[in-house]
């Protein structure tokens, strides 16, 4: 509607009423019209037609229509109108709704009013849009495809619709701060989805809970004045409702903190993702298997399932899923050091030789190996005792090893456990099958120890070198 068309349709309205002339006078003067300045209870009711003549420029003034505690009757339709300047209805009853679908605003401020149903679908708002300070829509706000160059301000607002979103803001675009705080959900659904936001300033409680969050596809540069640590926004994504899990809300939180410099808490978050997303895919083996025969589809999906569970759950405690490699050796230092224990018994026992074939086969060896007098070849013969021997027992300066590798359990277990290092104790000595029992279980465990070790090893460097890791 023209400028021109706007006050033909004024003039249409004569007679207007006492507070319809008081805003009309205040807007032509630039000023903002309060019909409830001391807070009586006078006539505040103006017509709905007249506020649409009014904002689309009847008044002949840029500064827009800025009315505060009226009772707008009638259903206020902006659809497609150009507004030139600000529209401001703060603390108004607006009964039968305001439409505002591909409209053109500079800024839109209803901040503290009453109001049945919000649509803003396909609005264009160079400006602010304030929904604001006590700000109730009864039956819901709907922003699907709006497009907002300023902020938007659902601070302190309320929303509720029975049955379908109480906000509706599929494919939203705000160029700077979405603010959603300390808001409250009666009914109906928060719907972000496709949504786009410069930044969100939010608090957890005013988002819904029971199902009623929908925030696939939703991103935001930044998060603003709150609480950016993983605990508490992975609460926020716990609210997201979705038959099947969605990993977008949580790849795009994880990028977001990590690019404002929390990396723990991105890790943290990205490890939360991995779990969900290898149950769901869990979930998914269990219901599919369509090409195995129809008698055997149920064993093979639960065969699946059980290596997928026993795979994951080795990903996510011994590396956390390539996030926390150093978990590793939460796991290492006990296999390492029980190895090491077991080994000082298997030495102790004197069922452990050289294992270079020169040692292994020279006359001092053999001719201590042989004599079944001698209860650990291998102690006398290098010189090291038994834990607990007396060291004049074994006169160093008599014995051929002498200069051979000192025995360490230790440096043996890290040996065995750590297939990308060697100490020389591996090459030095081995547990001998042919001494006794314990040797013979030393010889059976080593390989135990080496397989532990080297898929803790493999997955470790995997994690550091980002293989496991996908970022």
């Amino acid at each position: 509607m023209t400028e021109t068309a706007a006050q033909t349709a004024l003039l249409d309205l004569d007679p207007l009423s006492v507070p319809e002339t008081i805003v009309r006078d205040a807007i032509a003067k630039g000023l903002r019209a309060n019909l409830a300045p001391d807070g009586t209870d006078t006539d505040r009711t103006i017509r709905a037609a007249f506020v649409r003549a009014m904002a689309i420029g009847a008044s002949g003034t840029q500064r827009g229509v800025r009315i505060e505690n009226a009772i707008i009757d009638g259903p206020l339709d902006l659809d497609f109108s150009t507004l030139d300047g600000r529209l401001v209805l703060s603390h108004c009853q607006i009964a039968e709704g305001l439409s505002a679908r591909e409209a053109r605003l500079t800024s839109l401020d209803l901040s503290g009013s009453k109001i049945t149903s919000l649509d803003l679908s396909g609005m264009t708002c160079t400006g602010d849009v304030l929904l604001t300070e006590g700000f109730r829509a009864s039956e819901g706000a709907r922003l699907q495809g709006a497009s907002i160059g300023g902020d938007l301000s659902c601070i302190r607002g309320s929303f509720a619709n029975e049955g379908d979103p109480s906000f509706d803001a599929h494919n939203l675009r705000v160029a700077d701060v979405f603010y959603w705080r300390d808001v409250s959900v009666d009914k109906g659904a928060v719907v972000l989805t496709g949504a786009q936001v410069g930044a969100l300033a939010d608090n957890l409680k005013s988002w819904p809970d029971n199902g009623q969050l929908m925030i696939d596809g939703f991103t935001y540069g930044r998060i603003v004045y709150g609480d950016t640590s993983a605990a508490r926004r992975l609460k926020w994504l716990e609210k997201h409702a979705s038959n099947d899990f969605q990993p977008q809300p949580y790849q795009q939180l994880a990028k977001v903190i990590g690019e404002m410099g929390h990396r723990h808490d991105r890790s943290r978050v990205m490890m939360v993702m991995e779990r969900k997303f290898r149950a769901q895919q869990a979930r998914d083996i269990l219901s599919g298997g369509d090409f195995v025969w129809a008698p055997l589809r149920q064993p093979y999906n639960y065969l699946r399932a059980g290596l997928h569970s026993g795979w994951d759950k080795v990903l996510r405690y011994l590396v956390g899923y390539g996030y926390r490699p150093w978990w590793a050796l939460w796991w290492a230092l006990p296999l390492i050091f029980a190895m090491a224990v077991f080994a000082q018994k298997v030495w102790d026992e004197g069922d452990f030789a050289p294992n270079a074939p020169p040692a292994l086969m020279s006359a001092s060896w053999q001719s201590l190996a042989t004599d079944s007098s001698v209860a650990n070849p291998a102690a006398v013969w290098s010189c090291t005792p038994p834990n607990g021997a007396d060291d004049e027992d074994y006169p160093c300066q008599m014995q051929a090893g002498r200069d051979y590798e000192t025995f360490k359990s230790h440096l043996y277990a890290i040996d065995l456990f750590v297939p990308l290092i060697n100490l020389g104790q591996e090459d030095a000595w081995a547990p001998s099958t042919s001494r006794g029992d314990w040797g013979r279980a030393a010889h059976q465990i080593q390989w135990l120890v080496k397989i532990i070790g080297w898929v803790i090893t493999a997955l470790v460097a995997g994690a550091v070198a980002g293989i496991i890791r996908n970022d």
